[in-house]
């Protein structure tokens, strides 16, 4: 990609051992199908499950809006999935894809009067950067929110006490007000059609309702492109699959 950028190209070919990108992973939903069209913001987005291509590798063509066109190696006959700056949004299809991926962990914060602080939520954000934590999701609530983080960051037997110690030095937090959770799973509804669009969230927790799946948190920025669903783990595909059927079958 740094290469068709620097020479400024008209569009990067990437062949790969698939067609292209597909709504969602193949390999779990037999019914993904082939998305024509996706945004960089877009394929950033689902970057969560998808393993298509890196969305980091974007960045240099994003810059300077150049096409990245993804097909497969074996069919270069064949049309594949165009990855453009931006693009048209069919209303009866707002959704652009769903991902899904497992191994998560949470710390969950809470201490009373929290709201009324300041600078709590740094401090402790402070503290995972310190222990080369990335956090990918940090939901919140009235006192109280959570660091939603790959497990894999955290490895060994002790790994989660030395965090906790962390976090409880220098009086920041007290040991009742953290709380550990693991096993959690995620799945990201995507597509920039959501953006103002009524009823999604609502829709979303329906569906995973009739599923009987009980939703741990919830994340949306405000650019409203897509809206993150932590579950239990053994429910994380169930919840995929569900989605994957209400927005994209």
């Amino acid at each position: 990609m740094e290469i068709g950028a620097g020479l400024s190209a008209e569009v990067c070919e990437n062949f790969t051992d698939q067609l292209g990108v597909f709504t969602a992973d193949p390999r779990i939903i037999e019914q993904a199908s082939l998305i024509p069209v996706i945004t960089y913001d877009e394929m950033r987005d689902l970057a969560l499950g998808a393993g298509v291509i890196h969305a980091q590798a974007l960045h240099p063509v994003k810059k300077k809006g150049i096409p990245v066109h993804v097909r497969s190696a074996s069919e270069t006959n064949r049309q594949g999935t165009l990855i453009v700056y931006d693009r048209q949004v069919d209303p009866e299809r707002p959704v652009v894809g769903v991902s899904y991926k497992s191994g998560y962990c949470s710390v969950d914060v809470s201490q009373d009067g929290m709201n009324d602080a300041v600078g709590v939520f740094a401090d402790v954000a402070g503290v995972f950067k310190q222990q080369g934590i990335s956090i990918e999701f940090p939901p919140a609530g009235i006192d109280d929110f959570s660091m939603v983080f790959h497990q894999d960051q955290r490895k060994g037997p002790e790994a989660v006490n030395d965090l906790y110690r962390a976090l409880a030095r220098d009086g920041l937090l007290e040991m009742d007000d953290i709380a550990f959770q693991e096993n959690l799973a995620c799945v990201v509804v995507a597509g920039k059609g959501l953006k103002g669009r009524q009823g999604t969230l609502a829709e979303i927790m329906g569906k995973l309702r009739d599923e009987q799946i009980n939703v741990r948190f919830v994340s949306q920025g405000p650019k409203e492109r897509c809206i993150v669903v932590g579950t239990n783990a053994d429910k994380g595909v169930q919840a995929f699959k569900a989605l994957h059927a209400l927005y994209l079958e």
